[in-house]
């Protein structure tokens, strides 16, 4: 009998991507799995281990490598075209926030002013991704792990193809169930990247989590959590919220109920249940998405920058401020259509900023 095989394609070669190998190989579904990134070493090694790791599970995937060149837009639409991917999990940027050290003058920047300041290197991959996607593969479900909870709101409008994210809420979700006191409950839980970041610093700044335990309103003991690492370890996390929800869209039948950040262009994260492969928010009866997307607006606000309904990004009056001691010229906004200019002129700032401090990144 032949097996229907569900077809992923996951872009990077970074550590988030491998972990979410590591954890698919478990997997019972039937899926063909397909790494797309620049470094030919890392994904030769991710694809060994990871089939290794489902011979020994006795699962039915199968994981194979495609190396591209980001620069080359028709090489992308070629491998979209070619695997024709059912879900795309997006891991790939050039802005890593495991390589934001303290100790450099591009981390203490960002630092200063808040991680919205990455934006654009987050989601200039993405606009590629997507353009290719659109052309080529209009059915194909995009999962977003590269700050949807900014990303998202700004690229959402760009192609008809849904758009989601994965970590953050859902990480928060995930550390709430695990306690034994919620473990049975049903979690509605409205969190972002903003309070990962925060946990992450300190138990104690938990203050600002929405938690609905069973419909009601919970008051969070911070205490409670155990403190987030500050390190790719927390990838871990991510990689196993992202399966369910990739089982969701693929197998189009079961019954998910989670957290996703991102969802439907709304900046933050939210619960989401999704039925028959189509997303739907599940908030509590006493929330109104509109008072709640605005609150998660203002987050943002705490991570330096500004998304409008209409998608254009615009730093606040500190992130401008901060930028103009360095750079007069610096972007204030751009739109989702002009996040590749907007990344290049990061880029530039960048690497100027670490070369006079006579740092490598």
């Amino acid at each position: 009998m032949i097996q229907n095989r569900s077809k992923v394609m996951i872009t990077g070669s970074g550590n988030l991507a491998r972990c979410i190998c590591f954890i698919m190989t478990s997997c019972t579904e039937h899926m063909d799995v397909v790494l797309v990134a620049r470094n030919r070493s890392a994904l030769k090694w991710i694809v060994s281990a990871s089939s290794a790791k489902q011979a020994i599970f006795g699962s039915s995937l199968s994981f194979s490598a495609e190396v591209i060149d980001w620069s080359s837009p028709g090489r992308l639409e070629e491998l979209i075209g070619k695997h024709r991917p059912d879900v795309v999990i997006h891991t790939a940027s050039v802005q890593s926030p495991w390589s934001l050290t303290p100790g450099s003058r591009w981390g203490r920047l960002v630092k200063e002013v808040g991680f919205g300041l990455t934006t654009a290197l987050n989601g200039c991959l993405l606009y590629r991704l997507q353009s290719a996607v659109g052309k080529e593969s209009s059915q194909t479900v995009i999962i977003n792990a590269c700050y949807p909870d900014a990303v998202n709101p700004l690229m959402d409008s760009q192609i008809p193809n849904l758009l989601t994210g994965m970590g953050n809420v859902a990480i928060i979700a995930a550390m709430l169930k695990a306690d034994r006191e919620l473990c049975d409950k049903r979690l509605q839980v409205i969190a972002g990247h903003y309070d990962v970041a925060q946990l992450i610093k300190d138990v104690k700044n938990a203050k600002y989590l929405n938690v609905w335990a069973d419909g009601v309103k919970t008051q969070i003991n911070p205490e409670r959590f155990l403190r987030l690492p500050a390190d790719s370890e927390l990838n871990w996390v991510t990689a196993a919220c992202v399966i369910p929800q990739l089982l969701a869209f693929l197998r189009k039948k079961d019954l998910f109920y989670g957290h996703i950040p991102g969802i439907f262009g709304y900046p933050g994260g939210y619960p989401v249940v999704v039925r028959d492969g189509e997303p739907e928010l599940d908030l509590p009866i006493e929330v109104h998405v509109d008072e709640v997307v605005q609150n998660n607006r203002a987050v943002l606000e705490s991570e330096g920058i500004i998304i409008s309904e209409g998608g254009e990004l615009s730093y606040t009056d500190k992130t401008k401020d901060t930028l103009k001691q360095y750079s007069p010229t610096a972007l204030s906004s751009f739109k989702g259509d002009d996040v590749e200019l907007a990344a290049e002129e990061l880029i530039r700032f960048r690497e100027d900023l670490m070369s006079e401090a006579g740092e490598r990144l």
